[in-house]
């Protein structure tokens, strides 16, 4: 407070604070603050109207260096007549029915079961053995396909990049893949079923980079470069698209280019910053400087409060989620907790899918015919103007973030189905075609999470033999799993919360609260090493040592 008494010291908001205030401003997300209108800053490659993508033949250009500046900082489709060369891959060799059961068979997934007239993202979901998948998949069986799975999480509180049945069989694949140089994984998912005539996924799009591998049959890609995001008619509102394609949409919270809220990366270099101003402080104190001890007081506060804010900005997360059903009348509330209810009762074999529609799919079914998408989507681009991509076995596609696309699946002729693997990255935000290769990341985020994580020490963890069971509900209960190419990514953001949510946001808060918060403010002070937002979304742990 300031001396004089006709004068006031403004005083700096508290955390809670400044998130009451954003409760207070109604209550619905506002997409990216840098989209106050929808707005479309894609600066990458776009192709050209009813063409296709690139074809890389030669060797030389897998390499890294080169594969950077001529596909991954243009944000290029490119088709690759080749597996990757890295000496961790033996998926292409190793992957046959048997070794396949052999190794993962036991594992129990979540698969998608269509019925007649029914494209798959439209059915429920069937718990099944990965055995029985394989063996599905190599009779012919089109009624049932394998998608990603809801992965768990580990010890350390950060996301597993893969769960069954990539668990049992990632010691035949490397976790970072040279080709793709210095991007971060999200996710490794394996994708699984048979279809003679063609089954398709339906026009979507997905916020990493990928790098799809097909290890059977054979796959069509239509293409369409986010610059036409605005005229995809996704089911959800676009709020603006990133240079890099990152699409944002506005029931997300605001969003960096490479993926992560802006936010959480800015609760997390608080924290950082008092950590390191704590270890300084505490160096002091050990030197015996003069006002070292009120240094490390103020320090450990200025601490306190970074993790009072990272506490109330998840409890915030939460509050908003209830504000976006408030739209809702009481009738179709009811209606909507009885079907999250259904998709995720763990008292059947089966998951309810057919009330769902992501954000980040298209209302275009390009089944119709030219003339009648034109009269219901008048602005949509045309049938005529997707690129196309072929994929046989043996081949990759890099897809960058953003492009929208239809996949329409194969089997092979010995009908064995058609099998797929594929790495989900964070897209690169630094497009510079010589200097992005070295840090494709404006902030270190990414970076410090895998650094932090330890992801590199888990990869020989399990036996080839052993295949993770399926997360149970209970621990993990956002457990609705995706379609080809993560059509369907699951967030808790894009449906109304059960009860099995607010169950987990109150585990998150005790956690928080007893392990962390409360110890402090009795003067115990843990060293944290990251905090991150995994990928079941919402959920923030505090790793101690």
């Amino acid at each position: 407070p300031s001396s004089r008494p006709d004068v006031q010291t403004p005083v700096k908001p508290s955390a809670c604070h400044r998130w009451e205030t954003a409760l207070s401003m109604g209550g619905k997300r506002q997409g990216d603050a840098r989209f106050p209108v929808a707005t479309n800053q894609y600066q990458g490659w776009k192709g050209v109207a009813g063409g296709t993508v690139d074809i890389l033949t030669n060797v030389e250009d897998m390499q890294p260096e080169r594969f950077w500046e001529r596909f991954v900082a243009p944000r290029r489709p490119v088709l690759i007549k080749a597996h990757l060369n890295d000496e961790d891959w033996k998926a292409s060799s190793l992957w046959t029915d048997e070794y396949l059961i052999n190794s993962a068979g036991d594992a129990q997934l979540l698969v998608e079961e269509r019925g007649e007239n029914q494209s798959f993202g439209q059915g429920r979901k069937t718990r099944q053995s990965f055995a029985q998948v394989v063996r599905q998949a190599s009779s012919g069986d089109e009624s049932h396909y394998l998608t990603t799975q809801e992965v768990g999480i580990r010890d350390n509180g950060l996301p597993e990049l893969y769960t069954s049945p990539v668990a049992g069989l990632v010691n035949d694949v490397p976790l970072r893949p040279k080709l793709l140089g210095n991007l971060i994984p999200h996710q490794l998912n394996i994708w699984m079923g048979a279809s003679r005539d063609g089954s398709s996924t339906g026009l979507h799009m997905d916020h990493h980079d990928n790098l799809y591998v097909l290890l059977r049959g054979r796959k069509r890609f239509r293409l369409y470069s986010p610059a036409h995001a605005l005229q995809m008619h996704t089911h959800g509102v676009v709020a603006g698209v990133h240079p890099n394609g990152r699409v944002v949409f506005k029931s997300q919270p605001a969003t960096r280019a490479d993926g992560a809220e802006e936010d959480r990366v800015r609760v997390w270099k608080i924290q950082r910053e008092a950590e390191a101003e704590v270890a300084r402080a505490e160096a002091a104190v050990a030197r015996g400087d003069l006002g070292a001890a009120q240094q490390l007081g103020d320090a450990e506060t200025r601490l306190e409060e970074a993790l009072e804010e990272a506490l109330l900005y998840e409890a915030s997360m939460e509050d908003l989620d209830d504000y976006d059903d408030s739209d809702m009348d009481d009738d179709d509330a009811n209606k909507s907790i009885q079907r999250s209810e259904n998709r995720h009762s763990t008292d059947s074999e089966h998951v309810d899918n057919s009330h769902y529609n992501p954000d980040n799919f298209s209302r275009v079914d390009l089944t119709l015919s030219e003339t009648a998408i034109s009269k219901r989507f008048p602005d949509f681009p045309g049938k005529e103007a997707a690129m196309i991509c072929d994929i046989s076995e043996g081949e990759m596609l890099y897809l960058p973030a953003g492009w929208f696309h239809e996949v329409t699946s194969f089997s092979s002729k010995s009908s064995r189905g058609h099998m797929a693997f594929n790495y989900w990255m964070h897209p690169p935000d630094v497009l510079d075609p010589k200097k992005g290769f070295a840090s494709p990341y404006r902030c270190s985020y990414w970076s410090c999470m895998w650094e932090d994580g330890g992801y590199e020490s888990i990869q020989k963890k399990l036996p080839s033999s052993q295949g993770a069971a399926i997360p149970n509900s209970a621990t993990y209960p956002d457990n609705t799993p995706t379609v080809e190419d993560g059509a369907r990514h699951s967030t808790k953001r894009q449906r109304r919360k059960t009860p099995r949510h607010r169950a987990r946001a109150n585990h998150r808060r005790n956690f928080l609260l007893e392990n962390v918060y409360k110890p402090r403010a009795h003067g115990n002070f843990p060293r944290l090493s990251f905090m991150t937002r995994v990928s079941i979304p919402g959920l923030l742990l505090l790793d101690s040592q």
